[in-house]
């Protein structure tokens, strides 16, 4: 499960930030919105449960401003989710980007399977290919990559209704047995869709 707290403290300081086209007001409530999800069920982690009564509250105040409310629905749940995440790595851990379903995007896809070390957010010497830390966005970046300036990841979502996710790479070292981490990673592979690797 994804640490309520971090994700909580995420959402208060940055859920609805990214409506720049956007008054203070609607940024603050769409904010405050995400938080009140969130806290209604262990930071939004119950089996099952979709951001549909989310959407519907932010369709109910702002039907008047013509967005797809299901999108920045999962856009800001999702960010918050995976941002929550990676602030509560310790620096130092391996974590491996996963994606949702086939037929993701081909920045999405470049990334999936891939493996970044946690930073600091603090760190002077960080390194945006190969790490990750709370805060690192793809919001001012171009996701996509280029033979010169290969894809990063964001530390949240690489893009609007991305379906991406992290997981830690290895449990090695973390109380794991190396037959227990084996067995969990069989159990993944048989359960991943085809050509989801």
């Amino acid at each position: 499960m994804i640490p309520a707290d971090e994700t909580l403290r995420y959402a208060h300081e940055h859920a609805g930030t990214w409506f720049t086209d956007s008054s203070p007001a609607v940024r603050a409530a769409v904010r405050d919105a995400v938080v009140a999800y969130l806290q209604g069920g262990s930071g939004g982690q119950i089996v099952g449960r979709t951001t549909a009564s989310l959407r519907s509250t932010l369709f109910d105040q702002f039907a008047h401003l013509n967005l797809d409310w299901d999108l920045v629905a999962q856009t800001e749940v999702g960010e918050c989710r995976l941002q929550g995440f990676i602030a509560e790595q310790q620096p130092g851990t391996s974590v491996r980007r996963r994606e949702a379903y086939t037929g993701a995007c081909a920045a999405c896809s470049e990334l999936n399977g891939r493996t970044f070390v946690v930073v600091s957010p603090h760190d002077p010497a960080k390194d945006w290919a190969t790490q990750v830390w709370r805060g690192k966005s793809v919001i001012h970046r171009a996701a996509t990559g280029t033979a010169d300036n290969p894809a990063w990841p964001s530390a949240g979502l690489q893009h609007p209704g991305c379906r991406g996710a992290w997981a830690v790479a290895s449990n090695a070292g973390r109380g794991v047995s190396p037959e227990l981490q084996a067995y969990l990673e069989r159990l993944l592979a048989q359960r991943r869709p085809a050509g989801a690797d």
